[in-house]
């Protein structure tokens, strides 16, 4: 599985990665279903997107929820912070 360099910033990620990850945070997880609706984008597409950051070490999946893992909150929540996010 390939994951982040420990030393990439997490405010490198393009911005609908940081939204996705910004949506993590203030619901406590994401599903592609629900993602679909409130987004109006594919399932299909979304639930690729979300497999992916996964791989990449961003987001901890179980079935179809996934979370930012514990040990990434704080970067998250600065990098958001960076970027004039709330």
């Amino acid at each position: 599985m390939r994951r982040l360099p420990t030393e990439t910033p997490l405010r490198v990620l393009p911005a609908p990665s940081l939204a996705l990850l910004r949506h993590a945070l203030r619901q406590g997880h994401l599903d592609p279903a629900s993602l679909a609706r409130v987004l109006g984008e594919a399932e299909t597409d979304l639930r690729a997107r979300l497999a992916a950051m996964a791989a990449k070490g961003l987001l901890v999946g179980s079935g179809d929820r996934y979370t930012v893992p514990e040990h990434l909150l704080g970067p998250v929540r600065s990098a958001l912070s960076l970027e004039g996010w709330r």
